[in-house]
């Protein structure tokens, strides 16, 4: 069974995640291979701005592991092609691991890109 935290993270439920955290759930909950920081990607991979920005904020590692290495949520981010979420998680001093490879190959996608991460840092002060 899942968590609350996870449920709501699934739901993109934002107020359940407070609440979930609120009442003792695990920031940095692991994944069945024991891998901490489940909560911050499966969040990544979702796309789930406001989500990531309120684990960082509570704890959550931008660096913790996955099965594939370090960086497990920028890992996420990537795969689930959310270049925005990636710099949110570079902006909170996640670091790129060498085996990452962003799309960003097209200045459109690179400048919507940059576009949400300005508009990330003006909402939330970063």
């Amino acid at each position: 069974m899942h968590s609350a935290l996870r449920r709501a993270i699934e739901r993109g439920d934002l107020q359940a995640v407070h609440v979930a955290i609120d009442h003792g759930a695990e920031i940095e909950e692991a994944d069945m291979h024991g891998d901490p920081g489940l909560p911050l990607r499966i969040a990544c991979f979702k796309g789930y701005a406001s989500i990531v920005e309120a684990l960082i904020k509570r704890g959550a590692s931008v660096n913790a592991p996955n099965c594939q290495g370090p960086g497990g949520p920028i890992r996420m981010a990537a795969k689930g092609h959310h270049m925005g979420i990636v710099h949110l998680l570079m902006m909170h001093g996640a670091e790129l691991p060498a085996d990452v490879h962003l799309p960003l190959n097209d200045s459109s996608e690179r400048r919507r890109s940059e576009e949400h991460t300005s508009e990330l840092q003006s909402h939330y002060s970063i």
